[in-house]
């Protein structure tokens, strides 16, 4: 039976990150990968994970007083405040003016880090706003600096971030492709078995 225990070189690296980040690692247990920077791991010490949810239900009325509901539809818009790590090579800045000309991107949030994770989410079409600058004092050198923001982001379930994404609708037309498939490969296996009879 596999243990969820990290491994001596998973450890090791974890170690060597540590001592290049420095404190903002160990205040962290999430990740954000933005799409416009692959290479830049957003240390995140707060922000809500999306969640598979329905809308709110819509209320029916039926003839003769019969009064009911139907669920609503997935919810696929979501709000998370968001609380960013800044590491001593002051990305932050320079991931702030690229976000300015983008506008929007997509991003992975990862519960751990990108190659060791428990969980991942695709979060497609972020908008991510920030409140303030990130503050820097000479007494609070030892001490994480942070950024507060807002992301919103549509999110469609643990399936599409698999990179599944197929819906119910789509693999029946796929089964029916391959079936029709099959069929006419059939009908291609009788005509060589009627020519090769004459």
């Amino acid at each position: 039976m596999r243990s969820d225990a990290p491994s001596y070189s998973e450890l090791m690296q974890d170690h060597q990150t540590a001592k290049a980040l420095g404190s903002p690692q160990l205040s962290s247990n999430a990740m954000l990968v933005l799409d416009i920077a692959p290479d830049i791991r957003l240390l995140i010490q707060s922000f809500t994970f999306p969640i598979d949810t329905l809308g709110e239900p819509a209320d029916v009325a039926y003839a003769g007083g019969l009064a009911s509901h139907l669920s609503g539809v997935p919810k696929t818009d979501f709000t998370s405040s968001l609380t960013i790590l800044e590491t001593s090579g002051g990305r932050m800045v320079d991931l702030a003016e690229l976000l300015m000309q983008y506008g929007e991107t997509d991003a992975w949030a990862y519960y751990g880090r990108p190659n060791a994770y428990t969980k991942r989410f695709r979060m497609i079409d972020c908008a991510i706003t920030f409140d303030n600058g990130i503050e820097a004092s000479a007494d609070g050198r030892s001490q994480v600096a942070t950024i507060q923001g807002n992301m919103r982001y549509n999110y469609f379930g643990q399936n599409e971030s698999l990179g599944g994404g197929s819906s119910q609708v789509g693999l029946l037309e796929k089964a029916g492709n391959i079936i029709n498939q099959l069929g006419k490969a059939k009908n291609i296996a009788k005509d060589i078995r009627n020519l090769t009879r004459r």
